[in-house]
């Protein structure tokens, strides 16, 4: 099953995101949350990002490979963009350092950007492929 090994990769990207959380809280000597401290916040919500979109994609790419909808070459593409796409916004949160006068973060936020947006195209695209596929 195809699915399964981009969930080993998802799960190993997952560790090292938590790695990082960690690494941080070491580091800055933050025990729990933030603290204020916007580089901790941000190895936080990289890491929190993470788990609340890699398993919807998860499931739903399963549910595709499951139901033959597509050769398993297109869950191989899906399922690295989808890397990729994780990849680019963590990099985006984790390597962004520079603030404008209102403290608003704007190094980094392309990554982000095409991160997310890579993101909610590939929900998107295999959510409708299955619907279509169950309307059929």
């Amino acid at each position: 099953m195809v699915t399964a090994l981009y969930a080993a990769f998802y799960g190993l990207f997952y560790i090292f995101l938590a790695f990082c959380v960690i690494m941080g809280r070491n580091k800055m000597r933050i025990p729990l949350m933030d603290n204020g401290n916007h580089n901790m916040l941000r190895r936080i919500r990289a890491h929190g990002n993470f788990s609340e979109y890699a398993p919807i994609f998860i499931v739903l790419l399963a549910f595709m490979e499951i139901s033959a909808v597509a050769p398993s070459i297109y869950i191989h593409i899906l399922g690295s963009i989808f890397l990729l796409a994780r990849a680019l916004h963590a990099y985006g949160l984790l390597h962004a350092e520079k603030y404008d006068e209102n403290q608003k973060l704007i190094s980094g936020l392309k990554f982000r950007f095409f991160g997310t947006v890579l993101t909610f195209l590939l929900i998107a695209t295999v959510s409708l492929i299955l619907l279509i596929t169950f309307l059929l």
